[in-house]
């Protein structure tokens, strides 16, 4: 049996918005618990913020301060969610540190975390981290 949602008068929908949206896998196949707490908000908003076919050119600082982080965590996570092979970036000209972001296809399966073999954690563990956070004041 398939639940009712709860507050039928609040269904999303994407024809009324902009473009955005997260791909199920990121769930399903472990990337979520792969990820440090600073690539899922750096992820969360390149989603958010990229066109249809995944670009986005947020300057580093400009995402740092929508995100409440410090532009070297934003740069760190950039980094990282390329290593993952998440996320591409390019420079808009050669020694420029701001530049294009593009949100990938997902891969097939998760790449080996080259930053030390960091575990995989659960939904739950991530969304208590999360609570966690909010409940103190850190998100």
């Amino acid at each position: 049996m398939k639940p009712h949602p709860i507050r039928s008068d609040r269904i999303r929908s994407i024809r009324q918005t902009a473009f955005g949206w997260l791909d199920h896998r990121l769930k399903r196949d472990g990337w979520l618990g792969r990820m440090t707490s600073e690539e899922r908000d750096l992820y969360l908003f390149l989603c958010l913020a990229a066109d249809e076919r995944g670009v986005s050119w947020y300057a580093f600082g400009t995402i740092a301060k929508l995100l409440a982080r410090d532009v070297g965590e934003v740069r760190r996570a950039s980094g990282g969610l390329e290593t993952l092979d998440l996320v591409a970036f390019r420079p808009f000209r050669a020694g420029d540190g701001d530049g294009v972001h593009q949100v990938l296809s997902m891969p097939p399966i998760p790449v080996a975390d080259a930053r030390g073999g960091r575990e995989a954690r659960s939904t739950k563990e991530i969304l208590g981290e999360i609570l966690r956070r909010a409940d103190h004041g850190s998100c």
